[in-house]
């Protein structure tokens, strides 16, 4: 029996968090956090997008480990169309990247935390 995933069209705010607050450190990030010039916000802005990975892909891992059959998400939008020809833009979420996306985010969230603490004595101006 496939069950259905809850909330699977969050899964576009998952990128969409960091990069939209790498662009708050690039452009505000020293008046925001003047001590720390953005890690703050680059931490909590990879926390979150590994939290609602971990809700979402999360979701998938635990059907998998318990026999239970969940369907594909998919979410494609027309991007670029000449002709016949149309090219799309999108989310797929199936077991693969479900297990993929846990991983990533975890790493790039844990390598966050690392460099900011090593990087503290450097005394450097962006993070």
């Amino acid at each position: 029996m496939a069950t259905s995933l809850i909330l699977p069209e969050l899964t576009f705010l998952i990128p969409l968090i960091p990069i939209i607050a790498s662009f708050i450190v690039l452009f505000f990030g020293n008046r925001i956090d003047k001590k720390a010039h953005g890690n703050i916000i680059a931490v909590l802005a990879l926390g979150s997008s590994f939290l609602l990975t971990l809700f979402i892909s999360g979701q998938y891992v635990i059907n998998l480990l318990l026999g239970n059959h969940l369907d594909p998400y998919e979410n494609i939008l027309p991007w670029f169309k000449v002709g016949d020809f149309e090219l799309g833009i999108g989310i797929l979420l199936d077991p693969l990247t479900a297990v993929v996306s846990l991983m990533v985010s975890l790493v790039a969230f844990l390598v966050t935390i690392y460099s900011r603490s090593y990087m503290s004595h450097e005394g450097s101006p962006r993070y």
